[in-house]
């Protein structure tokens, strides 16, 4: 009960909505006593994926806690994963440099993984965020007319959207479609969120960036906006 704890708490709307996004990111069927740090740590990335403040992270994950707690007190749960409160460092301003991106886009072909390659393609060169756009992304969601685009159905607040193509996103795209025919599924994408934080946790240690904070997928939205304006 959302209620129990917070019931004279002046910002109980916030703790429900805080309660809501959790529970829409696990799902109804996930299973309570398999919680553990891996599990938090998707969480926040997910929040950062959807470009929201360390301190609106920090209220969010406070609310996650408090539940878990309320878990543990009743023996639903063993033991408390570490939710550690982050730093509340402001605006992020890091962008991927072209040095960098060359380095990322060689590992990705030096391992193989072509579909992750042009996914990175497809942040960079259209600002998409990862979990609620680009992964949910469908072959009648490629358009070509007036123009080259993606036609994002359920974006940031359920909002709709025409993006547009660069040459490469373009190619990245027709690829990603080209398996998908193959394969004989409409997503263009074959793996999940959790898969994509993997491997690019992954990529992050081999190219010696996996202490930089600022460097999480919401970085490939930075990067969209600041090329957009120069």
């Amino acid at each position: 009960d959302a209620k129990d704890g917070w019931a004279t708490d002046r910002s109980y709307s916030t703790h429900v909505i805080n309660i809501g996004t959790a529970l829409a990111f696990f799902g109804d069927d996930f299973e309570l006593a398999s919680f553990n740090d891996q599990w938090v740590a998707d969480y926040e990335a997910h929040l950062e994926d959807k470009g929201l403040s360390d301190g609106t992270i920090n209220r969010k994950v406070s609310a996650l806690s408090k539940c878990l707690k309320f878990a543990k007190a009743r023996r639903w749960l063993a033991d408390l994963p570490n939710m550690a409160r982050r730093e509340e460092r402001g605006y992020r301003n890091r962008v991927i440099q072209l040095e960098e991106e060359a380095r990322i886009l060689a590992y990705y072909s030096r391992m193989g993984l072509e579909e992750d390659a042009d996914l990175y393609v497809i942040l960079v060169d259209c600002g998409l965020r990862v979990a609620i756009e680009a992964l949910r992304l469908e072959a009648p969601d490629y358009r070509q007319l007036p123009f080259a685009h993606l036609f994002v159905r359920d974006g940031k607040g359920g909002k709709e959207r025409t993006v547009p193509l660069t040459k490469r996103a373009m190619a990245a795209v027709e690829r990603c479609l080209a398996r998908a025919r193959c394969d004989g599924r409409a997503q263009l994408f074959t793996f999940r969120y959790r898969v994509f934080l993997d491997r690019w946790a992954l990529m992050a240690q081999a190219l010696g960036l996996q202490d930089d904070p600022q460097f999480i997928p919401h970085i490939c939205r930075h990067t969209y906006c600041s090329r957009l304006a120069d």
